[in-house]
């Protein structure tokens, strides 16, 4: 649709090139987020949270992601240090997201698994 093609609408005028894109931060910071081996100390995630203004989802997300996070969440409340990556980087997702994807970047996770908005599976490439 050519009306909400956002390269063809949003230019600067310096350069007459489009305006929007993905920030290159964001996409790499996405990419270590989800790395099987990031750990992020919980008070980061916490004020990851509270910036994000997610606090409201807090302990729905909590009681979900401890079917598949037993190591960092018990009883809906954090235990240890801190917490994987990919569960910070969950907080993000809807919690009605179901998804399931070969993925083929990773040889150690071969699938994109999103169970009831909480990254299972895969490094976000």
């Amino acid at each position: 649709m050519t009306i909400m093609n956002a390269n063809n609408r949003i230019r600067t005028p310096q350069r007459n090139a489009p305006n929007t894109g993905i920030i290159q931060d964001g996409l790499v910071g996405s990419y270590l987020l989800t790395d099987s081996r990031c750990k992020v100390e919980w008070q980061i995630v916490f004020d990851c949270v509270m910036s994000a203004g997610l606090a409201d989802r807090w302990e729905d997300f909590m009681l979900r992601a401890e079917d598949y996070f037993p190591r960092d969440i018990q009883n809906g409340r954090c235990i240890g240090e801190g917490c994987g990556g990919k569960l910070l980087f969950s907080v993000l997702l809807p919690h009605d997201l179901f998804y399931e994807r070969e993925n083929g970047c990773d040889e150690n996770e071969p699938v994109v698994k999103i169970e009831k908005g909480i990254l299972i599976e895969a490094a976000y490439k």
